[in-house]
This record gives structure tokens, sequence and C-alpha cells, in this order.
């Protein structure tokens, strides 16, 4: 996993929806959209979960404390 993909994916995808919004997409492109963000969240947990690395822009750039 790409965790740096996946949060650019995850971001790409709730910025489609909330921009787009019920009323100028299709039900079934909303409902494409919203599966896919579902899938990505749940698979970037697990990555996580599982010891993985955080993506680069969730890194504290001062350090950790």
């Amino acid at each position: 996993m790409d965790p740096d993909s996946a949060l650019a994916r995850i971001t790409e995808l709730a910025s489609r929806i909330i921009d787009g919004g019920p009323e100028r997409l299709e039900w079934s492109a909303l409902l494409a959209a919203s599966e896919e963000l579902a899938e990505s969240v749940v698979a970037l947990d697990e990555w996580l979960r599982r010891g993985g690395f955080t993506p680069k822009a969730w890194s504290n750039s001062r350090g950790s404390r």
C-alpha cells in the first residue's frame, strides 16, 4: 500500500462528493465514488493498524513529541 496515494485518492473522492453534491451527480456516480471512498479509508486504516507508516502529509514536520 502507498499511503500517500491512498490519502490523495481519499481527498479527491471526498472533494468530488462534496463539490458535486447529490443534486449535481447521477446516483450511480455518487454511489460509486462513495463506495470507493469507503474502501480507500478502510484500506488505509488497516495499513496503519498493521504498523504501516502514515502519509507524508500527516507527518509532523517539527518532529514527534
